[in-house]
């Protein structure tokens, strides 16, 4: 078995690396209250993850998977800011709150 999975993009082929090797252990998800007005700061990037007793190159939001719950008060505004420090692209998946 080799280190690397290959995957396809509309860019063409791409490579995601399974190394372990220099990264940070994934840590627990958190619970993060908001106020009306707050801006909160997302880093994506690559971490370890155990699973069944292998290592494994996973990506995490703020060091855990899943990334960490944003608690904002109905009718509030925020802004997040997304830094993707990954080699691949990737996305934020949103749960109940709407996008402008």
């Amino acid at each position: 078995m080799n280190n690397e999975t290959r995957t396809e993009s509309a860019a063409g082929p791409a490579t995601f690396s399974t190394d372990t090797s220099n990264l940070e252990d994934c840590h627990a998800s958190v619970l993060v209250e908001l106020a009306d007005g707050d801006t909160f700061d997302l880093r994506i990037a690559p971490v370890v993850k155990t699973l069944d007793g292998h290592r494994a190159r996973m990506l995490a939001y703020n060091g855990s998977i899943p990334g960490p719950t944003l608690r904002v008060p109905q009718g509030s505004e925020i802004s997040v800011r997304v830094r993707n420090d990954a080699d691949v692209e990737a996305t934020v998946h949103w749960h109940g709150l709407r996008l402008d």
